[in-house]
């Protein structure tokens, strides 16, 4: 990978031409960030983080903690952060065709149905940046009471 420094040789248009490469598709977009399919690998997505924000670094570190331990069946992986956190790219989910689980991990607490997709047969939360972080991780359960935004 090119080191941060070198990158700032490279004009924007290089930057813009890149980025034009990788996005594919918009397929989301929350108050802070879009993201995008990954062109270069259609298995994974890139979040953009478009305000000023923590979003995207926030999630790296939740993966992080969570990847090699049991609750890691609960998230999408990350695979790869800039070194500025603006972009994030994770594996991509789709839209359920399975149902639901009646019970979740009690350190989600933000159910909303479009945080969630599937992954290799399971449901999984895809967007986590704002995870109870004050619960532990703990394998107490509680009922899932799934909802979606009305329009």
């Amino acid at each position: 990978m090119a080191s941060f420094n070198q990158l700032q040789n490279l004009s924007p248009s290089i930057h813009r031409e890149a980025l034009s490469m990788m996005l594919g598709d918009k397929v989301g977009a929350g108050c802070s960030r879009e993201v995008y399919v990954n062109d270069l690998n259609p298995l994974q997505v890139v979040k953009i983080q478009m305000t000023i924000g923590f979003h995207n670094v926030q999630e790296w570190c939740i993966w992080k903690e969570v990847e090699s331990t049991e609750f890691a069946k609960w998230f999408a992986p990350c695979d790869h952060i800039s070194p500025d956190g603006n972009i994030l790219i994770q594996r991509r989910t789709e839209q359920p065709k399975i149902a639901y689980p009646e019970q979740v991990p009690r350190f989600f607490t933000d159910l909303k149905l479009t945080n969630w997709g599937e992954l290799d047969g399971r449901i999984v939360c895809h967007d986590y940046a704002l995870l109870a972080r004050y619960y532990s991780m703990t394998k107490h359960m509680r009922k899932a009471d799934w909802w979606r935004l009305e329009s």
